[in-house]
């Protein structure tokens, strides 16, 4: 009968304890994750409550309705413009978005921008379309990220096909401007800039859940949570458009 060395027993050891360091630090890698997840909802959660609230402010204050009614223009040309400039400014400076506290700054500003824009659309519709939509944003978003969760598809092989989609989706926002009168061809822009808000929906949610070979680096959870939160706010803002030329539609027939 063989019996054991005390080499053999160092041996079986070392590798024991390489495969204990091994699952001690996949579960720490995890647990790393995990909170990187939670923080970027965290945030997601008050961007979309000082969204919620701006535009609630401005729906039911009539005083600000008939400034938006009058001087509009000037406040999606400033919101807007500095928007984007924020955005720009994180998008080609990474760096600035890992610092403290620039990058809680940089994101307060961008959201009251986009904030601001919102809550000045919502002027524009009736009530109840907002809350129609309100609602039917919470059900596709909560529905596509429950999606995104269970399946083991990785939506992050999309990434290549989405750039070529981009300038389809561009040009077809130059068209719209320009038939900005046929109802059928706004119908039909609205539900592709939905679906592709929502295809992105589940781009960056498994972007940030590392479910594909690409994934956000724990760093990154201010880009994440603007990316999801901008992507949020672009269906909230088509499924609105959607509903009310809908209800124009219905009212003329």
């Amino acid at each position: 009968m063989y019996a054991s060395s005390p080499y053999d027993d160092l041996e079986a050891a070392g590798r024991g304890g390489r495969t204990g360091s091994f699952v001690m630090d996949e579960k720490i890698a995890r647990e790393v994750r995990y909170g990187f997840i939670r923080k970027v909802y965290s945030i997601i959660s008050v961007q979309l409550a000082i969204t919620f609230f701006t535009s609630l402010l401005f729906m039911m204050n009539q005083s600000m309705r008939t400034w938006v009614a009058t001087n509009g223009d000037t406040l999606f040309i400033l919101a807007g413009l500095s928007g984007i400039v924020v955005l720009l400014v994180m998008v080609c400076n990474p760096g600035i978005t890992r610092r403290y506290p620039h990058n809680y700054l940089l994101l307060l500003l961008f959201t009251l921008c986009e904030s601001l824009t919102v809550g000045a659309v919502c002027t524009l519709y009736d009530p109840q379309i907002v809350l129609q939509a309100l609602l039917a944003t919470v059900v596709v978003v909560g529905g596509l990220t429950i999606f995104a969760f269970q399946t083991d598809y990785d939506f992050t092989s999309w990434l290549g096909m989405t750039s070529f989609l981009f300038w389809g989706v561009f040009a077809m926002g130059l068209l719209r401007v320009i038939f900005w009168r046929a109802m059928w061809f706004q119908i039909v822009a609205c539900v592709v800039f939905a679906g592709f808000y929502g295809i992105y929906i589940l781009i960056d949610t498994h972007l940030l859940i590392k479910r594909g070979k690409i994934s956000i680096e724990e760093d990154d959870y201010i880009l994440a949570a603007i990316s999801l939160y901008v992507d949020i706010v672009g269906l909230f803002l088509e499924l609105l458009r959607l509903l009310a030329i809908l209800g124009a539609s219905d009212d003329r027939s």
